[in-house]
């Protein structure tokens, strides 16, 4: 169970976890339906998935700074080691969500999914034409031309 809840806390699929422990898909399902505690662990899990990305979405949604550490090596004209300095540089990354975006829309869809919809008005009428009996009309006519030639 302990396995489960760590792979099903890092997002993986029922498809996934399954795979991964030699069972379909159908008999993690299946075993959501019989036994309440795997249930139980199962949803937690992905609510704590669904909140650790809106958390992740108010922290991304602001631009990121990291440190970095490098060291510059000094040499002399004959390639020999003179002097070694660490400097630290502070970067900033922009903003970036995509991945919290992505588990909110896959882990809570009804919430996150982006909707469209289309409204549709107005009546639509069916008209039926007889064929059969236009033809006969038609053949009808034509013959009537016909006699009076």
């Amino acid at each position: 169970m302990r396995i489960v809840k760590l792979w099903r806390g890092k997002g993986w699929s029922a498809e996934k976890i399954a795979d991964k422990i030699g069972v379909s898909k159908q008999c993690v399902y299946g075993w959501l339906k019989k036994y309440p505690e795997f249930k139980k662990i199962w949803y937690e899990c992905v609510d704590d998935i669904i909140y650790t990305a809106e958390k992740g979405m108010t922290d991304l949604t602001r631009p990121q700074t990291r440190k970095i550490k490098e060291t510059i090596t000094y040499t002399d004209k004959d390639g020999h080691i003179t002097g070694r300095r660490e400097r630290e540089t502070v970067t900033t990354d922009p903003p970036d969500f995509k991945a919290c975006k992505y588990m909110l829309e896959n882990f809570a869809p009804d919430e996150y999914k982006d909707r469209q919809s289309v409204q549709v008005s107005g009546d639509i009428s069916v008209t039926a034409i007889d064929i059969a009996g236009i033809l006969a009309k038609a053949r009808k006519k034509a013959k009537e031309n016909d006699d009076e030639k």
